[in-house]
């Protein structure tokens, strides 16, 4: 058989810790006797004995003092910086711009429309110019041994080329012949045409035809 081996454990720890771990390390030794003993009962094996001897707390050693830095001379102060305070100008707040004018609106004239030019005068039909050479009707020889005398009023239509284009009579002279005689005359006339300004028109004309004896002879 081996001999018991001592185990020895030094433990430096406060009274109070190394109590209780004493006590725990017997119990843990007593329940694994308490196992072996139960589980072979026949061979009783020797149950390594284990001692524990505490020993004296060290004497704690004194850490060494820090030393002290020494005093560092103090250092300069900069000096501060000196502020100038400037005056600044004041702002001069600019007078408010003048609300734009607004346009007038002046109405819309329509323009005026030209007036028309005032027209020429319209000149009637003339037929007693001397140089028309219009010769006088003929006394018809019946009237004349009748004494038939009077004066017949015609209307006639004169064209722009003065050429009697109508003839009407407008007052009889009572007697047929008369009448038809100064028709007859007029028919060969040539007229002055009617004008208005330089244009040439044609135009109506009234007009006497006188018969009288007296002229006739």
């Amino acid at each position: 058989m081996k001999k018991p081996v001592e185990d020895r454990m030094m433990l430096t720890l406060p009274g109070t810790e190394a109590r209780w771990l004493a006590l725990v390390i017997s119990v843990h030794v007593a329940v694994l006797a308490w196992a072996a003993l139960t589980m072979h009962p026949d061979k009783v094996a020797k149950v390594a004995v284990m001692s524990m001897r505490l020993l004296p707390m060290a004497p704690p050693v004194d850490a060494p003092r820090p030393v002290p830095p020494k005093p560092q001379p103090p250092t300069p102060k900069a000096p501060e910086p000196r502020v100038t305070r400037v005056k600044t100008a004041e702002v001069v707040k600019a007078a408010p711009l003048p609300e734009p004018v607004k346009p007038v609106e002046v109405p819309k004239q329509e323009p005026r429309k030209a007036e028309p030019a005032p027209e020429a005068a319209v000149t009637a039909p003339q037929y007693e110019a001397d140089y028309l050479n219009n010769p006088a009707p003929v006394y018809p020889q019946m009237s004349r041994r009748l004494r038939e005398t009077g004066t017949v009023v015609l209307r006639v239509l004169v064209a722009a080329d003065g050429k009697p284009q109508s003839i009407d009579i407008q007052k009889s002279s009572g007697y047929s012949r008369l009448d038809e005689a100064a028709r007859m005359a007029v028919r060969k006339w040539t007229f002055v045409p009617s004008r208005r300004g330089d244009e040439k028109l044609a135009g109506w004309v009234n007009f006497p035809v006188v018969f009288n004896l007296k002229d006739a002879e």
